[in-house]
């Protein structure tokens, strides 16, 4: 079993490694181990191997490379806590990023990413996943079971339909949906409002939605509401009892009339053209 000056050996030969391929980065240390990497704006194109032999390391952030593909070896990192991959090149995700059960923070926005492996529902720990500006087609349900979730952005993509598993992110606060191909919602989304009621934020704007469940009615903290830009001709009267929404935009729609009771009590912002 390797002793602890070993260890610290070993970070300090991989921080060489990586300086002779890449030049000076910021990396920080604590006890003479690497827990913070800062490989961003570097031109990678395939990640260094050794880095995943940090094993002490919880911070890594590669965004803004020309990364095509991640080894996964990427997945036994297990003191990984936040990971930053956007503004890649990558297409394909492997299935072993579900075992960085530590993880909390996961960015992967602006890839070329067209499958979301169902393995990212065992990611327990995360509170933070960023998906957007890539080519997903379809959500898989498994991300349903990321009970720490607070945060999920999905939009840009080519999305055509929610799983109703979304509804059951209890911990979920803030979901954008927008700029895709969205044409129903789930009644899930509402109906589950036990799971759904910290939702404070919600985006379904730049889709192609003609009708809007009765259930969003139920999501009692909803404090934001954007269904701009897309078909709706008619809105449930259920929207009347979101009582904390104080943000609603409903611009670039058909619709021509706003019923009375639809419009809740204590919106501020309201658009409508």
């Amino acid at each position: 079993m390797a002793t602890l000056q070993q260890n610290v050996a070993n970070d300090i030969a991989i921080i060489d490694q990586l300086r002779k391929k890449l030049g000076q980065f910021y990396y920080e240390t604590d006890d003479n181990r690497v827990v913070e990497l800062n490989l961003r704006s570097n031109q990678i194109k395939t990640l260094p191997p050794e880095i995943c032999e940090l094993e002490k390391l919880q911070k890594l952030n590669l965004s803004d490379n020309q990364i095509k593909t991640l080894p996964p070896e990427l997945g036994q990192m297990e003191s990984l806590q936040w990971l930053n991959l956007g503004d890649n090149e990558i297409k394909t995700l492997p299935p072993e990023l579900g075992q960085l059960e530590n993880l909390t923070i996961l960015y992967l926005r602006d890839n070329q990413i067209e499958v979301v492996p169902p393995e990212l529902g065992k990611l327990k720990s995360l509170i933070r996943l960023d998906l957007s500006d890539n080519k997903i087609e379809v959500v898989p349900p498994e991300l349903g079971q990321l009970e720490n979730l607070q945060w999920l952005d999905l939009s840009h993509n080519k999305i055509e339909v929610v799983p109703p598993e979304l509804g059951q992110l209890e911990s979920l606060k803030w979901l954008d949906l927008s700029y895709n191909q969205i044409e129903d919602l789930p009644p899930e989304l509402g109906q589950l409002e036990k799971q759904l009621e910290n939702l404070q934020w919600l985006d379904l704007s730049d889709n192609e939605i003609e009708v809007v469940p009765p259930e969003l009615g139920k999501l009692e903290n909803l404090k934001a509401l954007d269904l701009s830009y897309n078909g709706i001709k008619t809105l449930p009267p259920e929207l009347g009892q979101l009582e904390n929404l104080e943000w609603l935009d409903l611009r670039d729609n058909q619709i021509e009339d706003l019923p009375e009771d639809c419009e809740p009590a204590n919106t501020v912002f309201l658009f409508l053209l």
